[in-house]
């Protein structure tokens, strides 16, 4: 096997509206942060919060399209992978950090939410927006629904 597994999944809203930059060769790249909330049972039974924040960055068409729908607070679906920067600072120490770039982004707020309209989500294969809302690959609805037996059911 050549390649190694790396795909991340990750649910959360926007931190900050996205930032746009183009590399010399014009090619767009646009950054911004996902604040992810989870929570869980402590030892004495009360109830913790708990926030991870994590950086995404997009690149050519996806970037423009999440630039121009997305903004501070918006909720979405990010698939991608994780990559790690590495640098040595000025002071001769390595340093690294872990971003996630992101080859799918799907829309879970409505679009009334999002700055730019009704698009539902982008992926880097097509480039723009997806023909069915709130529906990340194979259909999946992410998307909260009503309590029904269906909402109870394993997908696979």
């Amino acid at each position: 096997m050549s390649k190694s597994f790396n795909k991340t999944i990750l649910d959360g809203r926007l931190t900050r509206d996205p930032e746009m930059s183009y590399t010399k060769g014009n090619t767009a790249i646009c950054k911004f942060s996902i604040a992810c909330n989870d929570d869980y049972k402590a030892a004495d039974g009360s109830k913790v919060e708990k926030v991870s924040f994590f950086n995404v960055e997009c690149w050519a068409k996806l970037a423009e399209t999440m630039q121009k729908f997305l903004k501070k607070g918006s909720r979405v679906l990010v698939c991608g992978k994780l990559e790690q920067d590495r640098w040595v600072n000025d002071q001769n120490v390595n340093k690294s950090k872990v971003k996630i770039t992101a080859q799918e982004i799907n829309f879970l707020s409505p679009a009334s939410e999002n700055s730019g309209g009704n698009a539902a989500g982008a992926s880097a294969e097509s480039g723009g927006a997806t023909p069915e809302p709130k529906t990340a690959a194979g259909g999946v609805s992410f998307e909260p629904s009503g309590n029904t037996a269906a909402d109870n059911e394993v997908p696979f």
